[in-house]
């Protein structure tokens, strides 16, 4: 758990008279494969790219871009997935995305997925950015005395076009 605490002044110059302390919770993990004492499975890796996720408003055939990816492990059922960018090497705004390989609209599978930077309905390029992943095995138990729980979230709107929730996330 890490403190954050909001500028003084708002986006637009506006003074802000008491500014909101927050905490924000997050998960480091070394880049590799881990089995842990339980048998559950976690793979974390970086991958960098430039290929842009975008949609109709701004251009044609962006919405199933991406670079495929496999996963290390042999995952019994598809893992709980974390993404973000970890880089600013282009200054624009943009974000991170993953599907099923092949299959925009579906949540990963068992055996890797498509993952691109997120332009939405804003670019279609971008700059070379690093996207860091982790692939977390469905379970909960206890490992070297902590509890833990890791599922996904059901029925959840895996891509940003969806008109309704259509699978997992």
């Amino acid at each position: 758990r890490g403190g954050m605490q909001y500028p003084n002044e708002s986006a637009t110059g506006e003074p802000i008279e008491s500014p909101q302390e927050e905490f924000v919770y997050y998960l480091a993990i070394e880049e590799g494969q881990f089995i842990m004492l339980d048998g559950t499975l976690i793979e974390a890796h970086k991958h960098n790219t430039s290929v842009v996720r975008y949609g109709a408003s701004v251009g044609s055939g962006g919405d199933s871009n991406g670079d495929s990816l496999a996963y290390n492990h042999s995952f019994p059922s598809a893992p709980a997935g974390f993404h973000g960018v970890q880089t600013l090497n282009d200054s624009s705004w943009i974000s991170s995305y993953v599907a099923d390989d092949g299959v925009a609209a579906s949540a990963p599978d068992t055996a890797g997925f498509m993952m691109a930077l997120e332009g939405a309905e804003v670019t279609t390029t971008h700059g070379t950015e690093t996207i860091g992943w982790i692939a977390i095995e469905m379970k909960k138990g206890v490992s070297n005395g902590y509890s833990y729980e890791i599922n996904r979230t059901p029925a959840a709107d895996v891509g940003r076009h969806d008109s309704q929730p259509s699978g997992e996330q």
